[in-house]
């Protein structure tokens, strides 16, 4: 059961650079996924303090402790805790990605892969897409920014300049 959670989580974590150009819905879901799969494996090996008992972890999560807290005390609790309720998520994906780090010799490798093969697909794309007017799902180009599989949000240059670190890191 184990052995199958982890191949399932890393497959998961592998996914998240394509689930990020597909919008938030996916991406959110593998990073839920993949940090719940961590807390049963990390519980259920008797490997949690190595990870929760740092001290930068501890201070995360009393950071996402002290927006609850202070979202509960907005004018606007509803709204406010919308953004915070579930802000601790990403800690444990970061904990998640630390855990496939240590315990997988070509997670950096094969993670490298799929964001490049990203990338590359995005890229060309793009400039499918600028010299031809259409990219290849057929969202048409009218100058100034490109989509590309974005649709009409022409955030292909924020995307890839935003992950581009991960990518040379």
């Amino acid at each position: 059961m184990n052995l199958l959670l982890k191949k399932i989580q890393f497959y998961i974590l592998l996914f998240i650079p394509p689930a990020l150009v597909t919008g938030p819905f996916l991406s959110d879901l593998a990073v839920s996924i993949s940090g719940i799969i961590f807390l049963y494996i990390s519980i259920k090996d008797r490997t949690i303090g190595h990870y929760i008992g740092k001290k930068v972890v501890v201070i995360f999560f009393i950071w996402c402790f002290f927006l609850i807290l202070s979202s509960i005390f907005s004018s606007n609790y509803f709204l406010s805790l919308e953004s915070s309720l579930f802000y601790f998520r990403f800690g444990l994906f970061s904990l998640a990605v630390w855990y496939m780090l240590e315990n997988h010799s070509n997670f950096g490798k094969s993670f490298s892969y799929s964001l490049s093969t990203v990338f590359i697909f995005l890229l060309l794309d793009g400039f499918i897409q600028f010299f031809y007017g259409v990219n290849i799902l057929g969202y048409e180009y009218h100058g100034g920014r490109l989509g590309s599989l974005f649709g009409d949000e022409l955030v292909l240059g924020n995307f890839l300049s935003r992950l581009s670190p991960f990518l040379f890191a």
